[in-house]
């Protein structure tokens, strides 16, 4: 019974190091999509997001976005997708990639992907298309140092008036990290 207790607490110890390794898989792999229902459209330093119409479509899975600087004077309009306090630190230091498909109308060319972390917001700017395109964009891209991505609360989409003026519409899906 004791070479059997003996033998017990050995093949423990040596698993115990792979059960951590799969752990950290599983969580790295885990929770890979990101839910676009939680958007919401603002025009920056304004009460009324009247310039800013977001909608998601529970058909298609899509986030529909509508600017319109006539009806705001905010110089930045955002679409927001809120991630909750999604634990991106280890997909940061794997340099996983922040992925999703979008499309805008003629008059934005180009957009500044923002993400909220603990202590600042990081963003780089992205050249646009009218037609479907896949983004990928490592997480070390938008700088930063591990910890401050412990916490990725939001990722935004940002339009500046005096680069999309009079405004223009965006189309977002498929968001993941990966």
């Amino acid at each position: 019974m004791n070479n059997f207790k003996l033998f017990l607490d050995i093949f423990s110890t040596l698993l115990s190091p792979i059960i951590e390794i799969l752990r950290w898989i599983r969580d790295i792999c885990k929770n890979r999509q990101i839910n676009l229902k939680n958007c919401e459209g603002f025009c920056i330093g304004e009460d009324k997001s009247d310039g800013c119409i977001v909608k998601f479509d529970n058909i298609t899975k899509e986030i529909y976005s509508r600017i319109d600087y006539n009806k705001t004077e905010a110089e930045i309009c955002s679409v927001v997708i809120f991630t909750g306090e999604l634990d991106a630190s280890k997909k940061y230091r794997l340099k996983k990639h922040l992925c999703f498909e979008l499309k805008t109308s003629d008059l934005i060319s180009k957009i500044e992907v923002e993400c909220r972390l603990i202590k600042r917001d990081l963003r780089l700017d992205i050249a646009t298309l009218s037609d479907w395109k896949k983004y990928s964009i490592a997480l070390p891209e938008f700088g930063g140092v591990v910890g401050e991505w412990k916490c990725l609360s939001e990722i935004k989409f940002l339009m500046r008036r005096s680069e999309h003026f009079p405004g223009g519409e965006i189309w977002l899906r498929d968001m993941f990290i990966e």
